[in-house]
């Protein structure tokens, strides 16, 4: 018994708790978790805040609170309104901001209710977007008709005081734009502090809320929610919660691995022995690993800890074309791309959240229980077509243990994974993907989403929706507060439970990957589970975006079934958005013919009055981002203000060259010379909204050491324009004559 509580408080790294001296001890409370090779608890039991915070953290644990929760609830600033898949304008809905229950008038104030709940239960997380002008707005909780809050939070404390003190159960991430010295910003709180009510919870904020994102789970019948021992004389209930802000900032018990990065917030290499080195797993190959318990199915284990190495080098590819395959008790569950299962999607990292770790050189750590009955075997599989190195070992696994029963009820829950693509849908309108569907019975504890948009600031804006058991719905406005992060703003927002890499480029087409991890709020469903996500464009035509998304879940053998997801024998190219492709992709090439983008280009000449410089035309709209997204343009200040490209050529003989402009409003009409010689005409490029010109032939010229001259000169004023004269270019294609 003793060494049993001694290992239940031996917290990971993203929990600060620990009994304080003095304390009185409470009374027996009977644990509210089960071992993934054990029956569940028996009910009646009761839980407290120590309780959930000991499974929250436990990393024995598949799924923390298993037997005790009845449902799951999102309580969210979505329109409320959207309601019918028939309505297709309220379904499609972007009011997502402001909304709330109602009004209450409390102590002469209002006070917006976020979420009211009845019954046992608990809040597992608040999301809240908070502005710079909502600083002066206070966050409050309260539990069981407590007239005084459990949690009285301004906003205007979570950057400096708040998060610090609560690290890391609540985290803020700071707006993209700086906020002035000695001023406090916008920014995001995300806290996954559990806490729990006997009766009943209000959430409520003192300011109109913008966006928020609240989850709660409710307790099953039996369950008894228990103050903590010293408070349960105060009169309040909601002061059983109040003093966890003494705990969380006590001593901590930590393990010298990846899991000390979490708190720290700066990733750092996973603590992988040093024979793991990575080799060459050739084009169609595999590596793997695999413990056995028995052919009879009557001893079984626990995978704790698989380690991985790869070649960072090679990161960009290993993440999409290095899959994970993993069969427990003889069954397919994992088929997934390595970067969805270790926490990074589609970029390459580091990142680190509390069960999962990226270093900077290619080693990975996954820590998420995987029991099996009989045997249980982890491999990765080269799905590209060339070498990629790779090496694996698991280094954790439980001892055998003896399975008391052969009902199947008491066989443990496998880990299942699984990932949907999704190439280049057209956002010409608003549309609602599936990502995720599974039948049958099982626990979803982690999903993963990556995202190739056209511009450098568009992220889905619509409801992201679950649809559990065919009837209860689970909706909130849109990925960016499901993962705490707004996904098109590159910044960096780890979590506890949640990786957000760090983006390599802060500008250009958006390339974008979240993972996110469930433990308390699991969601648990018995007949089936549907995931779905709305894309809403910001403009009216012309937006692709390719999306992935992969889901982990538990489920015992047999009981639920993937449908629809994606298995490829070969991982296809990276799917880039057609209205952001290059031009050699979205034009392709004859033999001995090559495109080049002209922002890729030497400038060799420009008038010195006039503005030039390479800018991205698909800011405002996605309509209006193409080829790479970039485009070289000249602001004319008169006629004959000029820019001039430089084109290398291959060899001495002549090509073809022929130019793709960019058609505008206030666009010149353009004269060309190739090294010095006049292209035949003027080019008149006028259009009412920016848009690629047709492929203009230039004609067969001969280069000139070694290069052509391609200079663009403003001939006059086009037609819509009065007093600007644009030049924009795309790119320019060389080609035999």
């Amino acid at each position: 018994m003793t060494r049993r509580l001694s290992a239940m408080l031996t917290l990971c790294a993203f929990v600060w708790v620990a009994v304080q001296p003095g304390r009185a001890a409470d009374p027996p409370v009977a644990s509210p978790v089960a071992s993934p090779v054990e029956a569940p608890v028996a009910s009646p039991v009761a839980v407290d805040l120590d309780a959930m915070i000991r499974a929250l953290a436990d990393e024995s644990l598949c799924v923390p609170l298993e037997g005790l929760v009845a449902s799951t609830a999102i309580h969210s600033s979505r329109d409320q309104g959207s309601v019918s898949r028939e309505e297709s304008i309220s379904w499609f809905s972007e009011a997502d901001s402001g909304n709330a229950i109602r009004i209450d008038r409390v102590d002469g104030r209002s006070e917006w209710v976020l979420a009211e709940l009845v019954g046992a239960g608990a809040i597992t997380r608040i999301v809240v977007s908070s502005p710079a002008a909502m600083r002066d707005a206070v966050l409050r909780v309260r539990v069981d008709g407590g007239a005084q809050p459990a949690i009285e939070w301004p906003l205007r404390e979570l950057e400096g005081v708040i998060a610090p003190r609560f690290a890391p159960f609540v985290a803020w991430h700071p707006a993209k734009d700086l906020p002035r010295e000695g001023d406090v910003g916008g920014g995001t709180i995300d806290c996954i502090l559990p806490m729990p009510f006997a009766r009943s919870c209000i959430v409520t904020l003192d300011r109109r809320p913008e966006l928020y994102r609240i989850e709660s789970i409710a307790f099953a019948d039996g369950v008894r929610v228990e103050p903590r021992a010293r408070d349960r004389s105060e009169r309040d209930g909601g002061a059983a919660f109040a003093a966890v802000r003494a705990d969380i900032a006590a001593r901590a018990s930590l393990r010298p691995t990846a899991q000390s990065v979490v708190r720290a917030r700066s990733p750092a290499s996973p603590s992988l022995p040093s024979e793991l080195s990575a080799s060459p797993l050739a084009a169609g190959a595999r590596v793997e690993r695999s413990v056995e318990g028995s052919v009879e199915g009557d001893r079984g284990g626990v995978v704790r800890r698989v380690a991985i190495r790869i070649d960072p080098m090679q990161a960009r590819a290993a993440v999409r074309e290095l899959w994970v395959e993993c069969d427990f008790d003889g069954e397919p569950t994992i088929r997934m791309p390595l970067g969805h299962f270790i926490g990074l999607g589609e970029s390459t990292g580091p990142t680190a959240d509390a069960f999962r770790a990226v270093g900077p050189d290619g080693s990975m750590e996954f820590r998420l229980p995987m029991p099996f009955a009989r045997s249980a075997r982890v491999a990765i599989a080269n799905r590209g077509a060339a070498p990629l190195a790779c090496a694996l070992e698991i280094f954790e696994a439980d001892e055998i243990v003896e399975i008391a029963s052969r009902d199947p009820a008491d066989r443990p829950q496998l880990l299942h994974g699984a990932v949907r693509i999704h190439d280049r849908v057209s956002v010409e309108r608003p549309v609602e993907l599936e990502l995720a569907r599974i039948e049958g019975r099982g626990t979803l504890v982690g999903e993963s989403t990556a995202h190739h948009a056209a511009l450098p600031a568009w992220w889905p804006s619509g409801d992201d929706r679950m649809l559990v058991d065919g009837r209860d719905e689970l909706a909130g406005p849109s990925f960016d507060l499901s993962f705490g992060s707004a996904p098109g703003l590159p910044r960096v927002a780890r979590g506890a439970l949640v990786s957000i890499p760090a983006r390599a480029d802060a500008r250009g087409p958006l390339h974008w990957s979240a993972s996110r991890l469930r433990r308390l709020d699991a969601v648990r469903f018995t007949a089936s589970l549907v995931q779905t996500l709305e894309l809403i464009p910001a403009a009216t035509a012309g937006c692709e975006v390719s999306l992935s998304h992969a889901v982990l879940w538990y489920a015992r053998a047999g009981e639920s079934r993937g449908v629809g997801f994606d298995d490829p024998g070969r991982m296809p190219a990276v799917a880039t958005p057609r209205n952001a492709a290059p031009l050699g992709e979205l034009f392709p090439l004859e033999a001995g013919a090559e495109w080049f983008e002209a922002e890729n280009l030497a400038v060799s000449f420009w008038t010195k009055s006039a503005y030039w410089g390479a800018a991205l035309p698909g800011v405002t709209s996605p309509a209006h981002a193409w080829g790479s997204g970039e485009r070289v343009g000249l602001q004319a200040i008169g006629v004959g203000d000029a820019i001039e490209l430089s084109v290398p050529a291959r060899d001495a003989g002549p090509r073809r060259l022929e130019v793709r402009f960019v058609r505008t409003l206030e666009a010149a009409r353009v004269a060309v010379t190739v090294n010095g010689q006049r292209v035949a005409g003027e080019f008149a490029l006028t259009s009412p909204t920016p848009e690629p010109s047709d492929i203009l032939d230039l004609g067969v010229h001969a280069p000139k050491d070694g290069r052509f001259l391609v200079r663009f000169t403003a001939a006059g004023y086009g037609e819509g324009s009065r007093t600007r004269m644009h030049i924009g270019v795309d790119g320019i294609r060389v080609s035999p004559p």
